[in-house]
């Protein structure tokens, strides 16, 4: 019993508090004056992570609360016909169906958005699938990846919306979503359809990787969070056949993350960056990619 406890206790935390503090709509108060459907589903993607290490009564309320989430998202219209999701919406106000909010740098927005099409449309679904086999939620998901793959541009990049977001940014939420459907989703020809279908976009993201290893640009999106892009090469790399230049771009990412003198350089162990939220941006997102070159295999 005290293994147990000492498993779930402290690891099942942060899980714990998305439970507690939903609200009755299905959301989350992120902060700020409105909800970002991509932030909350990345929250609610820590459900996944942290399956291994809950009991089943806590996995039913992790279920619960991700559905709950979802119908919040179907209710108040952020699911689109098309297959994608919206971007959010006013918090505290009634919504208008479809996706209605204010963004500083792009202004009103109603139509699907990328990252949350990724985040909140293939893996929050593709994860109530695995957990309750409910069709539903597998239809929304392939759906929902149908339009990531569909967003592809022609020449292997992702389109962006306004000047504060990265295409590297866009990419490492994509690539979460993909990872996850094939994981979940218990579809046998998923991976070979994604490693044909992305096969110029990967060449694309191997393309735009530094010297030193790292993804991270010169757009401040793309900064805090390009280089979990290894994640979905290793990812590649287990499904998808030799590719010695993928194989080459995850080594170079290896040889940088393991190193602990780059951590200070990403500000991972330090504040004091002249972007104060920078340093725990970084520490929140250096944990997956150091521990998918690490084990060699990518994790979700």
């Amino acid at each position: 019993m005290h293994s147990l406890v000492h498993r779930e206790g402290p690891a099942c935390a942060l899980p714990d508090s998305l439970v507690h503090t939903q609200n009755a709509r299905g959301y989350w108060k992120l902060g700020y004056d409105a909800g970002w459907v991509a932030d909350m589903a990345s929250a609610v993607a820590v459900f996944g992570s942290f399956e291994p290490h809950a009991a089943a009564g806590r996995l039913t309320a992790y279920e619960e609360c991700a559905a709950k989430y979802m119908r919040g998202l179907e209710r108040d219209g952020l699911i689109l016909d098309s297959g994608g999701v919206g971007l959010g919406f006013p918090m505290d106000k009634e919504l208008p169906a479809g996706s209605r909010v204010w963004r500083s740098d792009m202004g009103w927005a109603t139509s699907e958005y990328l990252v949350a099409t990724a985040l909140a449309g293939v893996e929050v679904n593709a994860w109530l699938f695995h957990r309750t086999q409910a069709e539903v939620f597998r239809t929304r998901a392939l759906r929902a990846l149908d339009r990531t793959l569909v967003s592809l541009q022609p020449d292997g990049s992702f389109p962006t919306v306004g000047p504060q977001e990265g295409p590297l940014q866009v990419a490492f939420y994509v690539h979460e979503g993909w990872v996850a459907a094939e994981a979940w989703l218990q579809d046998p020809t998923l991976a070979a359809r994604l490693c044909t279908t992305t096969a110029l976009h990967a060449r694309v993201v191997v393309a735009a990787q530094q010297p030193d290893g790292t993804w991270s640009s010169a757009k401040a999106g793309d900064a805090p969070r390009a280089d979990g892009l290894v994640n979905s090469f290793l990812w590649r790399e287990a499904h998808c056949g030799p590719d010695p230049n993928a194989q080459r771009a995850v080594e170079r990412s290896r040889a940088f993350l393991v190193q602990p003198r780059h951590w200070s350089e990403l500000n991972v162990l330090v504040a004091g960056e002249s972007v104060p939220e920078l340093g725990e941006i970084r520490r929140a997102f250096i944990g997956r990619p150091l521990a998918a070159v690490v084990r060699g295999r990518p994790v979700l």
